[in-house]
Formats: C-alpha cells, sequence, structure tokens
C-alpha cells in the first residue's frame, strides 16, 4: 500500500510521512506492504496515543464488569479519549499539527484523583446501582 500513494492516509497531508503498520509488528503484523501504510507525524502520533487510550478503556471496563474496578478511573480514560479524538481530527491535524490530550489540564489524574479515591472506598455493586453505567459516560470533572 506504501507504493501507491505518498499521502497520509487519514488527514491527506504530503508532508513528514512516516510508515505504520496496520496490525503493529508487537501483535503478529507482517512487513507484507499490505499492512503498511503512510500517516503524517501527527496521525501517526494520534493512532498511537489512541491505542493506548483504548487499552486502558479496555482494561478498566473488564475490571469494572467484574466489580473490582472503578468507575472514576474509566471515567477518567473515557474523558481522555474525548479530548484527543476532539481535538486531533483529520483537519485540525493537518491545519496546525497533533495536540496532546495531556496539554488540558482536565485529562490529568490529579483532577481525576479525589474521585478515583471514592471509587475506592464504595463498593461496586452498590456504586454501580447508585450511578448506573450510563452516568459513567457522561461524567466530567
Amino acid at each position: 500500500m506504501l507504493d501507491e500513494f505518498n499521502l497520509c492516509i487519514r488527514c491527506g497531508n504530503t508532508e513528514q510521512l512516516e510508515e505504520d503498520y496496520i496490525i503493529p509488528k508487537s501483535k503478529g503484523g507482517s512487513d507484507d506492504p499490505k499492512n503498511k501504510r503512510w500517516l503524517c507525524i501527527g496521525c501517526h502520533d494520534y493512532r498511537h496515543a489512541r491505542d493506548a487510550i483504548l487499552k486502558e478503556i479496555a482494561k478498566n471496563e473488564l475490571a469494572f464488569s467484574s466489580d473490582h474496578g472503578n468507575p472514576y478511573r474509566l471515567s477518567m480514560w473515557i474523558f481522555r479519549l474525548g479530548v484527543l479524538e476532539a481535538f486531533n481530527t483529520p483537519e485540525l491535524i493537518k491545519e496546525r499539527g497533533y495536540t496532546k490530550y495531556w496539554d488540558f489540564p482536565q485529562t490529568h489524574y490529579a483532577v481525576w484523583y479525589p474521585k478515583i479515591q471514592l471509587g475506592k472506598t464504595h463498593h461496586q455493586k452498590d456504586l454501580k446501582k447508585a450511578l448506573g453505567q450510563e452516568t459513567l459516560l457522561q461524567e466530567a470533572p
């Protein structure tokens, strides 16, 4: 796929292109050209940040569904994903580059820490009953 186009497949940028593995080599992806694509630096950074956040969300969802997780920690990661996606649309990355979610103080762990601690002091079933899982997605600091 690399030979077909010399532009970022996400935003169309033609500068500062990097080779990206669709299925990362660490997850069994091959060096086959069909497993490679061009991403500009900004979209490549976005892809890796998004992958990392999605991994944390999955880990926290699994823990929460088994009554061992913390709903506020899960909410923090969902909030971070929303910030990352809102400020890194293809158009915005092409216009001004990648913006780290960390650039926004509302995403910092210290802001979420009091709620995360609160979640540790309550029994998970009581929290699920009191909050409802839908509430977790809407809540932001």
